[in-house]
């Protein structure tokens, strides 16, 4: 009989290591019914391949947001994957 395979946790999973850092920036999409936004918010975590943000408006995983880092106006876009309390994670 053979163990229950390992399901990797998010940490595992995750191909850089995460800093907890705090960047103002404003994000920016479409919500699911439709709807433009732009939320002022900040990045509660980063590392090399993204980030972990906090949104009130409604996302999807799978959404393509615009974000803009407010110092320097460097903007990008990332795709969304959600976490756990519906934050998502860029």
């Amino acid at each position: 009989m053979t163990a229950p395979a390992h399901k990797p946790t998010g940490a595992e999973r995750r191909r850089s290591e995460r800093v907890f850092l705090q960047v103002a920036i404003y994000v920016q999409g479409v919500t699911p019914d439709g709807h433009a936004f732009r939320e002022k918010t900040k990045t509660l975590a980063v590392n090399a391949h993204g980030g972990l943000i906090h949104l009130a408006v409604d996302v999807r995983a799978g959404d393509t947001v615009t974000v803009t880092v407010l110092r320097g106006q460097r903007q990008l876009n990332f795709k969304l994957t959600l976490g756990e309390a519906a934050e998502a994670n860029l």
